[in-house]
């Protein structure tokens, strides 16, 4: 080693862990001079030069720079996307195993540089390759966890940990300060870069770190994941600190236009960037990134999600500013998945789910942007704000779920205003999210009331706007306010309360649900005239209260008579309901709408609560409202009479007697008191005595049948209603519901005893045996699950039945299914197939197997009540019944 201490420098010259000319003797050398030194490197040899450690190095209590790139041919990156640097000093710490936090450069006094190495292998018990705890020092240039060539995993346990300290920075503005940072970490406990310390108590943190131009997870290049990863931690993690910076809006790196020179591309690890703890991290700013993708913008190279701010409080994602925005896209995960905080949430200016262009499809696996809250996580006074206002605008599409997910807690304010949501960055052209636009089961506020607060939610493969039906803690999702947005051209409604389609108003609308279910307007005439439109309706509500009324034209009626809100016209923020919860409203927008198109509306109430829209809407050019759809039911009963013990059909058939189509009809029909539930069309079955058929959209003109098959029980008449309804406004709601009665006598002279048509032996094998008797008609239910009318033996070693070696077999159950007139029999033990097998139904007798007219089973076949079953049976087919012939 060659002492300059003029210059303050130390140059290295070998490879050996310590002693002369090595860099431990350099660093210690360095930490005993005054003032400010630098570490150079002058290792003779070709290509890479490797400093094997087999202790910690001492840690660095006096400012020095230590620069890789002075040893010979070594030379840092000019690229502003890409890296064509050459690192020729590399530090293996794989023998380091040190007894506190560090081992490798640990940097205690401040304004200390790290630029030019390779830094790899640290992965034993504490040791972190390059360790801050001072002010103001600079890491740049670097390649840590990779290979020399940046393209193969060699891991760290952790990369970078500033767990102290202020003003320090990794990375930076040009091309020459970028890091290469990929394949350290244990997921979201230590990343790549890890802000703050970790584990239960991590204190204060630092503040105003600065974390720029990086390639985190990615290979030198950008353009993939770094070969031979097995296990890696979250590209960024923050754990305590303040203000800390990740990327920036900075676009004056001079090299190529529209590359932003702050900007880290963070793909391809465990996750992107975890902001955690609340109350401890705070003010934390993400800007410029790209996240998910490789170095161009363009290819998705994401791993789990994108960002997930789950604790900082105050923390920007994206902005406002030219290059603010980040792109979060192509993850495995959610784009942006957000578990709460304290303070405030602000995403703008991004593109989620997009290339770097806004208008190619680069979607998250997941929800683009998702918030799952908990009881607690925000406070009353935290804002979650998602977009806003010109630039704030957030592209969020191209995602397989969900463009947004809000859900959880319920206290806290959260906006979703001015974002883009299923649409390329034009605000027009498609590229929809592949399920609903938004989905929200928390109150929200979708749109607003200023001018540019509202978003643009359209082509996406459900719903624009869905309403769930309940919130995390089971109440009903209330408070979903969605105000002057653009909704259109979505899979299926503009806005749906309930997710179940469209929801039919009630009177007095006294119904809960999702957003109280609150009804929508009806709009009765729409006439044009002077340059303007005027639209006239009703509202049927809560009584005396006051609703903000908003109007929408669609530039084409939807065929499916699922009309949503594409243009909006304008709202009437005073409409009052009377004592009845009836209200007439006109508006007349400022200037005319087209003839042809359609207009709708919905209604929001004082707390929020916003309806679905008025779907069948109401046309434009002078003419009548849009065509309706008139839906009806009759119901028929046959035979009638019946007797019992007979089966009765009920059928029931729906009609759409108007020319639009009729969406979501849905028909509900109730079981008759004293009857056995039998069947019914398409397997439905009865819940609390109703039947309900979802019957989708009948086409005007078009009508649909289902059947209903019960058996009385006793004589008397049954009756059955039937309940149609329909996702539109029903212009005529009389024949919405239909019933049908059918008398039913007693058997009367009936005498003749029931038979047994069969018996049947299940579980062969290795399964348990069953036995199941079906009857000729009815039995009386309470006799034929009697236990005592049966009975089962087993033939001993004479192969014969009446003898002293029977042996008699218990049963476990008798089960009587009256729609099959069948009894199920479970022996207390599976039957052998090398037996043969005696069951004995009883027909005689005061408790003996009788039909429901109390005639006692004709077991024998002689036509004549009072006489047991007998049938013996064994491996192969049953044998006939004992006396029969």
């Amino acid at each position: 080693m060659e002492g300059r201490l003029l210059l303050a420098t130390f140059t290295v010259v070998n490879t050996a862990d310590s002693g002369p000319g090595s860099l431990r003797q350099a660093i210690l050398e360095a930490n005993a001079a005054a003032g400010a030194d630098a570490i150079a490197f002058n290792i003779p040899g070709a290509g890479v030069r490797t400093i094997a450690l087999t202790s910690a190095l001492p840690e660095i209590t006096g400012p020095v720079t230590i620069d890789g790139y002075t040893q010979p041919g070594a030379r840092p990156n000019t690229q502003a996307v890409g890296n064509d640097a050459v690192l020729l000093i590399e530090l293996n710490g794989f023998d380091v195993v040190p007894g506190v936090l560090g081992g490798g450069l640990t940097l205690a006094a401040g304004n200390s540089t790290v630029r030019g190495l390779v830094v790899n292998r640290f992965r034993s018990g504490a040791a972190i390759p390059i360790f801050v705890r001072s002010d103001n020092n600079i890491i740049e240039g670097n390649f840590i966890g990779t290979d020399p060539a940046g393209n193969t995993s060699l891991r760290n346990l952790a990369g970078i940990v500033v767990e102290s300290g202020a003003g320090n920075r990794i990375g930076g503005t040009t091309p020459a300060a970028r890091n290469v940072i990929s394949g350290n970490g244990v997921e979201t406990r230590v990343g790549n870069i890890t802000v703050g310390l970790f584990g239960p108590n991590p204190g204060p943190g630092p503040s105003g770190t600065v974390i720029q131009g990086n390639y985190i997870g990615t290979n030198a290049a950008g353009t993939a994941r770094l070969q031979g990863v097995t296990t890696e931690g979250t590209g960024i993690v923050i754990l305590s600190g303040t203000g800390t910076v990740i990327g920036g809006s900075d676009a004056s790196d001079g090299a190529q236009d529209g590359v932003v020179a702050a900007r880290n591309v963070i793909s391809g690890s465990f996750g992107g960037i975890d902001v955690s703890n609340p109350g401890i991290v705070r003010n934390t700013t993400i800007q410029g990134n790209f996240i998910g993708t490789d170095a161009t913008g363009m290819v998705a190279l994401g791993l789990g999600h994108g960002i997930t701010p789950n604790g900082g409080g105050d923390t920007v994602i994206g902005g406002t500013d030219p290059g603010a925005g980040n792109v979060i896209s192509g993850n495995t995960g959610l784009g942006i998945l957000g578990g709460g905080g304290r303070g405030s949430l602000t995403v703008q200016g991004n593109l989620i789910g997009t290339d770097v262009t806004g208008t190619r499809a680069l979607g998250n696996s997941q929800t683009g942007i998702g918030f799952g809250f908990t009881a607690g996580q925000l406070a009353p006074n935290d804002r979650i704000i998602i977009g806003g206002v010109g630039a704030a605008c957030n592209v969020i599409s191209g995602n397989l779920e969900e463009g947004i997910r809000v859900a959880g807690d319920t206290t806290g304010t959260v906006l979703v205003q001015g974002n883009f949501v299923g649409v390329q960055i034009d605000g027009q052209s498609p590229l929809g999210n592949g399920r609903d636009g938004i989905f929200a089961s928390r109150p929200v506020t979708i749109g607003g009331l200023a001018a540019g607060e509202g978003n643009v939610i359209a082509h996406n493969g459900r719903n624009g706007v869905a309403v769930n039906p309940v919130n995390i803690p089971g109440a009903p999702t209330i408070g979903v306010a969605i105000l002057g947005n653009a909704i259109f051209s979505n899979g299926s409604l503009g806005i749906d309360l309930g997710i179940d389609g469209p929801t039919p108003n009630d009177p007095g609308d006294t119904d809960v649900g999702a957003n109280n279910l609150q009804n929508t307007p009806v709009l009765t005439s729409v006439t044009t005239g002077g340059g303007t439109t005027t639209v006239r309706g009703t509202l049927n509500s809560t009584p005396n209260t006051i609703f903000t009324i908003e109007f929408y034209a669609n530039s084409v009626p939807d065929p499916a008579g699922l009309n949503e809100g594409q243009t909006f016209l304008g709202r009437l923020t005073e409409v009052r309901t009377d004592g009845s919860g009836n209200a007439s409203f006109t508006f007349t927008t400022a200037t005319a709408v087209p003839a042809g198109q359609v207009i709708t509306a919905t209604a929001t109430d004082p707390a929020g609560n916003t309806s679905e829209s008025f779907v069948q809407g109401a046309l434009v050019g002078g003419g009548p409202p849009a065509a309706n759809a008139d839906v009806s039911v009759v119901v028929t009963a046959a035979p009638n009479p019946a007797t019992a013990g007979q089966d009765v059909t009920f059928t029931i058939t729906v009609t759409n007697a108007g020319p639009a189509p009729a969406p979501d009809v849905r028909l509900t029909g109730t079981l008759p008191a004293g009857v056995t539930f039998i069947s019914a069309t398409g397997g439905v079955t009865p819940v609390a005595g109703v039947l309900t058929f979802n019957l989708g959209t009948l086409a005007g003109g078009a009508g649909a049948t289902v059947t209903l098959v019960v058996r009385p029980t006793a004589a008397g008449s049954i009756t059955s209603t039937a309940t149609v309804t329909v996702g539109v406004t029903d212009p005529n709601p009389a024949n919405n519901s239909a019933t049908a009665t059918t008398t039913v006598g007693s058997p009367g002279g009936d005498t003749t005893g029931p038979t047994v048509v069969a018996l049947q032996r299940f579980g062969f094998h290795v399964r348990p045996t069953r036995l199941v008797l079906t009857f000729s008609e009815d039995l009386d239910p309470a006799r034929a699950a009697n236990l005592a009318n049966y009975r089962l033996v087993a033939a001993g070693r004479d192969r014969r039945f009446g003898t002293r070696d029977d042996l008699v077999i218990g049963l476990r159950s008798a089960s009587y299914d009256p729609a099959a007139r069948a009894v199920t029999l479970s022996p207390n033990r599976r039957l052998s197939l090398f037996q043969t097998f005696q069951l004995t139904a009883i027909g005689t007798g005061p408790r003996g197997l009788t039909d429901r007219a109390g005639n006692l089973l004709d077991g024998d076949g002689d036509g004549r009540p009072g006489g047991d079953f007998v049938a013996r049976f064994g491996r192969g087919a049953l044998a006939g019944p004992v006396g029969a012939g």
